[in-house]
């Protein structure tokens, strides 16, 4: 279970984007964030994950603090900046967070195959990722985290780039994994996505 209890987080200006902020997700549910834009959705993800400190309040997950090197070793983050290795090929990217993770690359390869396919980009297995779209490299950050055994998903806005189709391909695809043995939390703007989330945090 994913626990955030009292949480606020300001920045330099003292002005809290939120404050005394409390929910709970436990496995096999998926939580939406969502809100208008500059309401501190991503930063709270962020805290979340670790990558920033909360003025107030603690996360924890699974009954132990989350903090950033916790998250790092548990999380599989889905961002809006799509770091891919550009020369390797999209297979390769798909089964990178696994191999690091020391997982074996045939099963790697092996779970890579379903993923890639559910989310029309397994006929791009062998190209490199510097020649994919934008929609196609989104939609390999998701399989890339799906892929992985990580049990927590930090994801942000994954279907941005997306036309209506492929995005519900892709929720259909996430939500499939998060409801066989892991929790989500999503920033999104998409509001078929977010009503297909279990929970929802409202922002702003």
């Amino acid at each position: 279970m994913l626990s955030a209890d009292g949480l606020r987080f300001s920045y330099e200006s003292g002005r809290p984007l939120f404050a005394d902020l409390s929910f709970q997700v436990l496995e096999g549910q998926s939580c939406a964030i969502f809100g208008p834009s500059g309401v501190g959705k991503s930063t709270l993800l962020a805290v979340v994950g670790g990558l920033l400190a909360p003025d107030a309040g603690s996360v924890t997950f699974d009954g132990r603090p989350l903090g950033a090197d916790r998250a790092v070793a548990i999380g599989a983050w889905v961002t809006q900046h799509l770091h891919l290795f550009p020369a390797r090929t999209v297979l390769d990217n798909a089964i990178a967070q696994g191999l690091i993770d020391g997982d074996s690359p045939t099963s790697l390869r092996r779970r890579a195959g379903p993923v890639l396919e559910s989310l029309g980009i397994h006929d791009r297995a062998c190209d490199r990722a510097r020649v994919l779209s934008g929609g196609e490299r989104q939609r390999l950050v998701v399989a890339r985290a799906l892929i992985s055994r990580r049990r927590l998903l930090l994801v942000d806005e994954p279907t941005s780039q997306l036309d209506r189709k492929l995005a519900r391909d892709a929720i259909a695809c996430l939500m499939s994994a998060v409801h066989s043995d892991r929790l989500a939390l999503i920033v999104t703007h998409d509001d078929e996505l977010a009503d297909a989330c279990d929970l929802k945090v409202s922002l702003g």
